[in-house]
């Protein structure tokens, strides 16, 4: 008589049989059925299968049995999801999920491309709205703005300066001004720059003590593509119709601790262009690209910025009326994420996320909008040719350069800080050491008897302290605290040299 665990182990045995029997027929009838699907494609009705479609389908049932051993015997329904997901990825599935592939004309042109030749070209007409954290009204806020509105093509841009340095005594906002000037600069000397260019060349030239998150966008407007540069958490929203088509993605080490670009010789820490994001996207006639700070995107949802683009276009297509709409969302969308950083009852996206973090059982679940610094630069993509077109162009570019001279007005004096800041980088290189020892905040500066000394460990002290008492360290000396214990460590021994 047969225990039970014995029938037990032979049921098992029988039902892995029947799995991988059933698995077997299943990539079998998909094989199948991909051949024949990949054999009526428009075009090829009455052709026979080329070679690359014989072999499709089978580097398909290929790539799908390489993971049946570690999924079908978890789930036997998801074998079929497993196996079509397979074929997405392998170019030859239909899945409605499946990114639409771009379908070119006969000369060999996207939609966008052959949009944008048929107009002559593709610009950008672009309004901006910032308002500032109320409590650093008096000083403008410490977001900055740049843009170049065209016929043919375009920029836009924003930065973030990095709040923390207050604690120093040091304005963020002077940082991340002059670094929007430094990439307005250099994106208006050459027609087509790469944004990555553009941000290499502010954090180069923006030689002060700070540092900012930044986004560089532009357009081309013979092929209607969009280039983009991003560092940190201000992002974009590319909007079509009523949807939102294309969404970066911040960069962070943890929460709310986005990357950061600073004068990599007095900050050598600091992230620069070899850690940002680079993307391209096409743009047609009547998009509209939303390039904001965090304090958008961290009191608005993307449904609410679609909600409120629809609301305030009609025929965006047209040159006419698209600078006025654009000025017209960037200032709704600015003054609704201004009210939701007010409400402490809304339960805004910094705070759903917090939430998550949090888990389910924390005492004091997150709540609230996020005050903040909020800064929105809209561009709607038109054609070149319609009626009207330069006089919009101009007026928008004026207003830039209204601006600008507002910008510049706030940093008078920069120039003395600059040549001050790179003789202390040049006094601490002469001397070997990898930078000017980082200012002490202010509420240290009256006891810094007690405190000037108590930095420098020995090599034996830090490799004997953990993740938490290099991070207080380094915290206490302005020094980034984020990254695996190995880096902290070396931070500190770097430090002490």
């Amino acid at each position: 008589v047969a225990t039970p665990t014995t029938t037990g182990t032979k049921y098992n045995r029988r039902m892995a049989g029947f799995r991988l029997a059933t698995a077997f027929l299943a990539s079998v009838l998909l094989t199948l059925h991909l051949a024949v699907r990949h054999s009526q494609v428009p075009g090829n009705v009455s052709a026979p299968i080329s070679a690359q479609s014989k072999v499709a389908p089978r580097h398909v049932a290929r790539n799908a049995w390489r993971g049946l051993n570690r999924r079908f015997c978890v789930d036997r329904r998801g074998v079929s999801r497993l196996l079509q997901r397979r074929a997405v990825e392998s170019g030859v599935g239909d899945m409605e999920t499946a990114p639409p592939a771009v379908q070119l004309d006969e000369n060999g042109m996207s939609p966008a491309e052959a949009a944008a030749q048929a107009a002559g070209s593709l610009g950008l007409l672009i309004g901006a709205s910032a308002i500032p954290h109320p409590a650093k009204k008096h000083k403008g806020g410490e977001d900055a703005y740049f843009y170049r509105a065209s016929l043919n093509g375009g920029a836009m841009a924003v930065a973030d300066g990095v709040g923390g340095y207050a604690e120093y005594g040091i304005d963020p906002g002077v940082f991340s001004r002059k670094l929007m000037l430094e990439a307005s600069t250099k994106e208006s000397q050459i027609a087509q720059v790469d944004p990555a260019d553009v941000l290499a060349y502010a954090q180069e030239n923006t030689a002060l003590p700070g540092a900012s998150t930044a986004t560089v966008l532009q357009l081309n407007g013979t092929t209607g593509v969009v280039r983009y540069a991003n560092v940190g958490d201000s992002g974009i929203r590319l909007i079509r119709g009523d949807k939102v088509v294309f969404a970066s993605e911040p960069l962070m080490h943890t929460f709310n601790c986005p990357y950061q670009l600073a004068y990599t010789r007095l900050s050598p820490f600091a992230q620069t262009v070899a850690n940002a994001t680079i993307e391209d996207f096409s743009v047609q006639p009547g998009d509209v690209l939303v390039v904001g700070t965090d304090g958008l995107y961290d009191n608005l949802y993307d449904a609410d910025i679609v909600e409120i683009v629809s609301d305030h276009t009609q025929d965006r297509t047209s040159s006419s009326s698209s600078y006025d709409a654009s000025k017209t969302i960037a200032r709704a969308l600015a003054s609704m994420a201004f009210s939701k950083s007010q409400d402490m009852e809304y339960l805004s996206p910094f705070a759903k996320t917090k939430r998550a973090m949090q888990g389910p059982l924390h005492f004091r679940p997150a709540q609230g909008g996020k005050p903040d610094d909020i800064t929105v630069v809209v561009g709607i993509v038109s054609s070149g040719g319609s009626p009207g077109s330069e006089a919009q162009v101009e007026t928008s570019n004026s207003e830039w350069g209204e601006a600008k001279a507002k910008t510049q007005n706030l940093l008078k004096g920069v120039e003395e800080l600059e040549a001050s800041t790179k003789r202390a980088v040049a006094a601490a290189e002469s001397a070997g050491l990898v930078a000017p020892p980082p200012p002490k905040k202010l509420s240290e500066k009256k006891d810094s008897s007690s405190s000037s000394g108590s930095a420098l460990f020995t090599p034996s002290q830090v490799e004997a302290m953990d993740k938490a008492a290099l991070q207080r360290a380094l915290q206490k000396l302005g020094l980034p605290s984020s990254g695996k214990i190995v880096a902290l460590r070396q931070r500190l021994l770097d430090y002490r040299q």
